[in-house]
């Protein structure tokens, strides 16, 4: 029988190929280490010791940018960031559809000669409304005779106007305005049509 009393500090070994029984007392501090490749019966006794003070701090690790940098690349953090970005997933499944929604209403209107009327589609009354401007505002009317897709309206407003326009049926229609001046206008249809512009 040996007997070993030691203590191992941290990373000590103790290393044994003896054929015979061994007993160690030792005291082992964090890290210590007992190796044996004997074949007979080994027998340890141990006391642990408190860990030492705690070292220094050690130097700041790169970031990962400076990692990136020193691996070669070259660019900026922008530059980094977007090779973060993975691939494109797969589409997802389409969602289920919705509940239909309720049928909405339409405005129909209509031309008096002197005022515009309007209501929601499927009632049997218009709303009339007297298309006279401000008493310090300026009007104009519009007579177009001739039937043309292309209304070229030269007035004395001095202002960019709103327009209504109605065919000679009295409906409404809308068109394109084209503000040349504050003293003319160009109105674009779809289709060729006489009627009135009002300006205002």
């Amino acid at each position: 029988m040996i007997n070993i009393d030691c203590i191992i500090t941290e990373g000590g070994t103790i290393e044994t190929m003896m054929g015979e029984d061994l007993t160690i007392y030792a005291d082992i501090t964090e890290g210590g280490i007992i190796e044996t490749m004997m074949g007979e019966d080994l027998t340890i006794y141990v006391d642990i010791i408190d860990s030492g003070p705690q070292g220094p701090i050690g130097p700041k690790g790169d970031s990962a940018y400076e990692h990136w940098l020193s691996l070669g690349n070259v660019g900026t953090i922008n530059d980094f960031l977007l090779t973060l970005k993975g691939d494109k997933g797969d589409t997802g499944d389409k969602g289920d559809t919705g509940d239909k929604g309720d049928t909405g209403s339409g405005l129909e209107f209509t031309w008096n000669g002197t005022q515009l009327g309007v209501r929601v589609e499927g009632e049997t009354e218009y709303t009339y409304s007297e298309l006279k401007p401000d008493a310090q505002d300026k009007a104009f009317v519009h007579d177009q005779i001739s039937i043309s897709k292309d209304w070229n309206i030269v007035h004395d407003m001095g202002k960019y106007p709103s327009v209504t326009v109605v065919d000679s049926a009295g409906s409404v229609v809308v068109g394109e305005i084209e503000y040349v001046s504050m003293s003319q206008i160009i109105l674009h249809f779809t289709a060729e049509f006489a009627g009135k512009a009002y300006l205002n």
